[in-house]
């Protein structure tokens, strides 16, 4: 699959869409060799979400490396997130991006994954909050834990079931270096465990609506780490720069700014 309409018939439909080789293989081999130098969180530490439990983990990469931002930036990419989750009555960033990055993880999981949505609720109907991307760095095959979903079941309406579903309607997902996966928040997925002794990694971000919550305050991040002069305009407004909570009303009404409120971040973090 390679036009962006036919993914967005995919998403619709099935909930997921596969690209294949979109990406430049050598440069995910220097991404996964640039892995080895951040610091890894062992996913069964305190605090660890459920899901993470098992894996091992570097959380928003992007910061020390803006490389792995830039992998969602790629045209064919943002289109789609945009057709998916721009607000069209966002009229202070006309023609540009509005949602924003709710999570970037780089992923090597070794414990099966159970079976889980990520949208946090289940709906029904055609209007999508939360999307996911998935950029192998390594193959996804049968022996080392694939990603196992139900297509069509982000229109169900209902969570993900916690046992085994009996469905055969259960696909496995496998991927090398170079594709990427984008699926619908809502779809039912899970992996199977990682018995291969080898690594598995994968960089996995989250894009919302630009009114829900983000993981982290992602423009101190690039403030601290000197990084601000490295991101564009846009880039600012996926991190949540326009859309960020103002202190009171007293700094801003309307939380849907536009590029006046990124020059003021910008001016912001850089002083």
């Amino acid at each position: 699959m390679d036009a962006p309409g036919d993914a967005l018939a995919a998403i619709n439909d099935n909930g997921y869409c596969i690209i294949r080789n979109l990406y430049p293989v050598d440069l995910l081999a220097t991404l996964l060799e640039n892995i080895t130098s951040q610091k890894l969180a062992t996913g069964d530490g305190k605090g660890i979400p459920r899901l993470n439990a098992g894996s091992d983990i570097i959380y928003s990469p992007f910061v020390e490396n803006k490389q792995f931002f830039d992998l969602f930036r790629q045209p064919a990419v943002d289109s789609i997130l945009r057709a998916c989750l721009n607000d069209p009555y966002y009229k202070g960033l006309d023609g540009r991006p509005n949602y924003t990055l709710r999570s970037m993880i780089c992923r090597s999981s070794k414990d099966a994954l159970p079976w889980h949505i990520d949208s946090f609720f289940p709906y029904e109907g055609p209007n999508i909050i939360s999307m996911q991307v998935i950029i192998p760095l390594e193959p996804f095959t049968a022996s080392n834990g694939p990603t196992l979903l139900i297509p069509a079941s982000h229109r169900s309406g209902i969570y993900a079931p916690q046992s085994y579903p009996t469905t055969t309607e259960i696909i496995e997902i496998n991927v090398e270096p170079g594709d990427v996966i984008l699926w619908d928040a809502r779809i039912w997925h899970a992996a199977r465990e990682n018995a291969s002794g080898r690594s598995r990694w994968s960089v996995i971000a989250t894009f919302t609506r630009w009114w829900i919550k983000q993981n982290y305050q992602y423009l101190q991040l690039i403030r601290e780490a000197a990084q601000i002069n490295a991101f564009s305009d846009d880039d600012l407004i996926i991190l949540g720069g326009a859309s960020a909570v103002p202190y009171s009303h007293r700094e801003r009404v309307d939380v849907k700014g536009g590029l006046e409120q990124i020059a003021a971040v910008r001016s912001q973090l850089a002083g």
